[in-house]
């Protein structure tokens, strides 16, 4: 697994479709084999597990909302946050 990223709205994913591919594939050029361990349901679970038990500290994000970073054992993530709504969030496996 190389990262999980969640919209709250199609609407934001199809606007930030065609950016977000070019980063993926920028990153399989940088990194062709990153991610591509197979992941068994144990694995999926115990990841999810540490992103929910990860600690969230919450910023002012650049622009409108927040920004919520989650820090935790073997995973990170962030959330922006606009009007009480998740608006994106990119979370990803931390290799140590």
């Amino acid at each position: 697994m190389v990262c999980v990223d969640l919209f709250g709205r199609g609407r934001t994913l199809r606007h930030l479709w065609p950016s977000l591919i070019g980063s993926y594939a920028a990153d399989a050029l940088i990194d062709p084999t990153a991610g591509l361990r197979p992941l068994g349901r144990a694995d999926v679970l115990a990841w999810l597990a540490a992103l929910a038990g990860a600690e969230a500290t919450v910023h002012p994000a650049p622009g409108l909302g927040d920004t919520v970073a989650l820090t935790g054992v073997r995973v990170a993530a962030t959330a922006l946050v606009h009007g009480g709504s998740v608006v994106h969030v990119t979370a990803f496996p931390v290799v140590s």
